[in-house]
């Protein structure tokens, strides 16, 4: 088949994969339950199992990546966070077990947003992933800078040192060369290569849309995600006040509150507001918060643009789609998602600038 099946354990991570593909004309659909993926070349699913036990999470990717009677994709993308947090072992284990004929590279870095590796070892900005607050994760402490020992002895795989996009450009074209190595593992660096290089029939890229109006939430814990947002809310990229096109969302909660719950929460008042003011766009940062808004949302089909800038996808939902739960609705939702860790300071004004229509 000319078609390609990638996993993600979180939302944003599903969303970002799904921009590179969308961005090299690949038709791409992303969703959280098991569908036909009809005229799409590449069908996305978030499995949600970054937060789950190695036991469900291996269970969760055979159930998506299960292959039906002779249909096989053409590769299998498994996409993982880019500081090695998550299931990753049991995942590319149950993988492995699904489709024994073929073998795993996997090639870690994004040079792009500072995560380099060097003789196996990955760093953030030069400093051994483990050194690093993503060790102190309060979901996903990463226990190890060494990809191999993430990985355990029981993963065999083929690890690829990458210190510049080159290099993840050069490991995409050596997976791709190579018939028996079809399982493809790594962030969305490459899977950005993957999609230029890979032999499947393609369109003309979507457009990103311009916005007049958007709502910006931040339900990242991590400290660079709020850093974000007090710049752009300095430099007056984003505002709080009631009828700004680009208005933030807050909510306060109480400390040491459940993870899950606030997300379910901050989903609840999100919806509130985008039936209220019936904005553009949504702006979400954080995997579990762009979850619990989607299952807000009912969970729908979910249709790849591209990257607004790096590791910062841009996702429409279909107004059909809507409307069970947003009624008055009569035109698409633009989603832009981004993982809390990553972007530099100023993303949120490159952000707006990029996409607001008043400024273009």
């Amino acid at each position: 088949m000319n078609s390609i099946l990638a996993l993600a354990d979180d939302m944003t991570g599903a969303l970002e994969v799904g921009a590179k593909f969308s961005a090299s004309g690949l038709q791409t659909l992303v969703s959280t339950n098991l569908v036909e993926a009809g005229p799409a070349s590449v069908l996305v699913y978030d499995t949600e199992t970054r937060h789950s036990s190695p036991q469900v999470a291996a269970q969760e990717v055979r159930r998506f990546a299960l292959p039906s009677g002779s249909v096989r994709p053409l590769l299998i993308y498994k996409k993982t966070d880019s500081t090695l947090r998550g299931n990753i072992s049991a995942e590319l284990r149950a993988l492995a077990e699904l489709y024994p004929m073929w073998r795993i590279g996997y090639a870690p870095a994004y040079p792009a947003l500072g995560r380099t590796v060097r003789q196996g070892l990955l760093y953030v900005d030069g400093v051994a992933v483990a050194d690093t607050e993503f060790a102190r994760d309060a979901q996903n402490p990463v226990g190890s800078s060494s990809v191999a020992a993430i990985l355990g002895p029981e993963v065999a795989c083929t690890i690829f040192d990458g210190e510049t996009d080159a290099d993840i450009g050069k490991a995409a074209a050596t997976i791709l060369a190579d018939e028996s190595m079809r399982i493809a593992v790594g962030p969305a660096a490459l899977a950005g290569w993957v999609a230029e290089q890979i032999d499947i029939p393609r369109g003309a890229p979507p457009s990103l849309p311009e916005l007049r109006s958007c709502l910006v939430f931040n339900g990242s814990l991590h400290v660079r995600s709020s850093a974000q947002m007090k710049h752009a809310e300095t430099r007056g990229c984003i505002s709080p006040e009631h009828g700004a096109a680009w208005r933030i969302l807050g909510r306060d909660h109480a400390p040491n509150a459940d993870p899950a719950q606030v997300a379910r929460v901050n989903a609840g008042y999100i919806l509130e507001q985008l039936a209220a003011t019936a904005p553009d766009a949504i702006l979400l940062t954080g995997g579990d918060t762009a979850f619990a808004v989607l299952a807000e949302l009912g969970l729908p089909p979910l249709l790849p643009v591209s990257e607004v800038v790096t590791g910062v996808p841009v996702t429409r939902i279909e107004a059909a789609q809507l409307a069970p739960v947003l009624p008055g609705r009569r035109r698409d939702l633009f989603l832009i998602t981004k993982a809390g860790g990553i972007g530099e300071r100023d993303v949120l004004c490159q952000i707006r600038e990029r996409l607001d229509s008043n400024g273009r």
